[in-house]
């Protein structure tokens, strides 16, 4: 009867210990997910940013306070090295408004045209390198292939226990 007992007893604790290991997986890729999901947001404020930016001969500031609200949580989710690149974007697609705005009023008096002109050119180009850099810089971060989410739950097991070998 005690081997009974005990049998059954190391199967339960077993199971028990099965169950504890799928929540802790499920509740691991389950995070990741979520981080993912966060990046991927402020990819796409970025993005959509730029394409306005560089869509508009003048941007609104309505569409800067939107992105800097898509991105308030960047310097949480990614290394300081992209955090500061998109600080370089917001500034210089704030230059670039400034700069417009400088070209119009250049344009009306016809003085310092040409200045304003070059600096506005080289803005331009430097905003559509970053809108087309863009993926290089989020791909690390947002690589699906390196979240290491198995498509079934035994491939995450067999995975594991190859690891371990």
């Amino acid at each position: 009867m005690t081997v009974i007992q005990w049998v059954t007893t190391s199967l339960i604790a077993a199971l028990g210990l099965l169950i504890a290991y799928r929540q802790w997986m499920t509740a691991n890729y389950k995070l990741k997910l979520d981080l993912f999901d966060r990046r991927f947001k402020v990819y796409e404020a970025t993005r959509d940013f730029l394409s306005r930016v560089l869509a508009k001969d003048k941007f609104d500031f309505d569409d800067l306070i939107e992105h800097v609200g898509g991105i308030e949580q960047a310097p949480f989710l990614f290394p300081d090295r992209l955090t500061d690149h998109l600080k370089e974007i917001r500034k210089r697609a704030i230059d670039l408004r400034r700069l417009r705005l400088k070209l119009e009023v250049a344009q009306a008096s016809r003085t310092g045209v040409e200045a304003a002109s070059e600096a506005d050119a080289e803005n331009v180009k430097w905003l559509s390198d970053a809108e087309e850099r863009l993926v290089d810089y989020f791909r690390p971060h947002l690589d699906f292939r390196q979240l290491d989410i198995p498509l079934f739950p035994r491939e995450g097991i067999c995975n594991y226990f190859k690891r371990l070998d």
